[in-house]
């Protein structure tokens, strides 16, 4: 390992992935790293990320996929990274300190104002959908999942039981003409989204293009259909069942941190 310490972090991760037949878009598919973050790793392109603490992060479950030890890798991101790191103090045991009273650590308050805004949207979403029920339930019956993601054609989803539904009436004459329906578009890609808690979602494309952003309401069915890969940046993802094509592929994330996850074909 003292050998592989004379190369620069980056010459040796690559180093690493090459030496086991590896290539950036494997790597991505087994860390859940974006290829172009992994480039970044291995280029030390520092500003291509969004930070120091996000950068070691990706680098510590790069380095446990190639079997670089931690420690070595800890020490080599010190040295290549432009930030100075701060050093420890060490307190003697031998010192004694007076009994104080157990330090309460108060909430950060960015995320008191965050929760505060996601219980505010969830209010505000579950007043506007109650209002329109309201209005329109006798009229058209309320759907049971919201179709916001089919990608390159515009979403109109068929209410079943709707009258005049794939016929032409004439008031003026009994006949009925049958009208042939336009068939559906496939796609490779299908991804229902079902929240038992309030949570925050954005998805968007390879191509930037923005499909969805905002509160996502408990127990209500949230469904994506593309036909090339989605990208989802969410908070609270552990209380978030995932169906993948059909299949119950669990939760979207193992923790309610601002998490990132792609979705392919």
């Amino acid at each position: 390992m003292k050998e592989d310490t004379l190369v620069g972090l980056g010459a040796l991760l690559k180093k690493r992935r090459e030496e086991r037949g590896l290539t950036l878009q494997d790597v991505e598919q087994q860390t859940l790293i974006r290829k172009k973050q992994l480039a970044a790793l291995e280029d030390e392109q520092w500003r291509e990320l969004p930070g120091r603490s996000y950068a070691f992060g990706y680098l510590k479950n790069y380095g446990r996929l190639l079997g670089i030890d931690e420690q070595t890798l800890k020490e080599m991101f010190n040295r290549a990274y432009p930030d100075v790191e701060v050093p420890k103090i060490d307190i003697p045991k031998s010192q004694s300190r007076p009994t104080a009273k157990p330090v309460v650590k108060k909430k950060s308050p960015v995320k008191r104002i965050l929760l505060l805004l996601i219980i505010l949207a969830a209010v505000f979403t579950s007043l506007f959908i109650t209002y329109n029920l309201s209005e329109n339930g006798r009229e058209n019956p309320p759907l049971n999942n919201t179709n916001v993601g089919s990608i390159g054609e515009s979403l109109s989803p068929a209410v079943s039981g709707s009258p005049a539904a794939g016929s032409i009436l004439n008031s003026a004459s009994p006949l009925v003409t049958e009208v042939s329906p336009r068939p559906q578009k496939q796609y490779a890609l299908g991804l229902v989204l079902v929240p038992e808690e309030v949570a925050w979602l954005h998805v968007s494309s390879e191509t930037n293009q923005n499909i969805f952003s905002g509160v996502l309401v408990p127990q209500k069915e949230y469904s994506f259909q593309s036909n090339i890969p989605l990208d989802l940046t969410f908070l609270g993802g552990s209380k978030v069942k995932v169906r993948l094509n059909g299949s119950d592929a669990g939760y979207l994330a193992e923790n309610d941190q601002r998490s990132e996850r792609t979705f392919r074909p």
